[in-house]
């Protein structure tokens, strides 16, 4: 798997981006992983 790959650096979230709720737990997990962010880029896409 590509993450695995990138290894500590890099993490991945399955989440609702119009969710409040789900925003708060991805930079909650973030955080505890990378320390405060600085920089973040919300890359949400859709497949039509």
């Amino acid at each position: 798997m590509i993450l695995e790959a990138l290894g500590e650096n890099c993490l991945f979230f399955k989440h609702e981006v119009t969710s409040e709720d789900d925003w708060k737990h991805v930079v909650e997990k973030a955080e505890e992983h990378f320390g405060p962010i600085n920089i973040l880029v919300n890359n949400a896409g859709i497949v039509i």
